[in-house]
């Protein structure tokens, strides 16, 4: 399957590590409304009710910033929400995650030096979770079986490590979202300045 037109999307105006670390979210066949990052919203009907919607000719991508502690070290959530109009019904492939007012979370989570150390995705219904660890966690914390390879999440490879410490200087954590059922695609650690290009 061909990606069609896709679309970077870009944290743009936030400051310190909200900035530092933020995804970049490729969406695939962006040539299709409900495949654009949008806006949440809300307008009154001609029967003066109240319709919540996903605007796709506004662009916004949400922070949270989350701490907590555990007996080895102090951490930062840096959580990254995304909302599409809606995802449409299909059977080929099978689309059970069809409805309006869908959305994407990204977490990346640093530790007391600033090292992101695991990215997580998942829908904002919950569906699809991923926890994916970096090569600044030490081995030791991960689980026994872990395959650093990669591993499956509803039919998509995701990988099983992510490489930042020897990635390039400028690199950046690029989350790819599949067209239709906007589920995490892909995540990988690209250059900023490849990115532009």
């Amino acid at each position: 399957e061909t990606p069609g037109d896709t679309s970077a999307y870009v944290l743009e105006g936030a400051e310190g590590l909200v900035q530092r670390f933020a995804p970049v979210f490729v969406v695939e066949h962006d040539e299709e409304s409900f495949n654009k990052i949008g806006t949440p919203s809300a307008r009154m009907t001609a029967g003066g009710k109240t319709e919540v919607f996903v605007d796709p000719g506004r662009p916004t991508i949400y922070t949270e910033v989350e701490t907590f502690e555990t007996e080895r070290d102090h951490y930062t959530n840096l959580i990254y929400r995304v909302h599409f109009e809606r995802n449409p019904f299909t059977l080929a492939p099978l689309n059970v995650g069809a409805g309006k007012n869908v959305g994407a979370i990204a977490v990346v989570t640093l530790n007391s030096r600033e090292e992101p150390v695991w990215v997580t995705t998942v829908q904002s219904c919950g569906c699809y979770h991923a926890i994916m660890p970096t090569d600044f966690l030490p081995t030791e914390a991960w689980p026994e079986d872990w395959a650093q390879s990669g591993f499956e999440v509803y039919g998509e490879q995701l990988p099983g490590l992510l490489k930042l410490k020897d990635g390039p200087t400028d690199g950046r954590i690029v989350i790819t979202i599949r067209g239709g059922s906007h589920r995490c695609k892909g995540v990988a650690v690209e250059s900023e300045v490849a990115l532009r290009n």
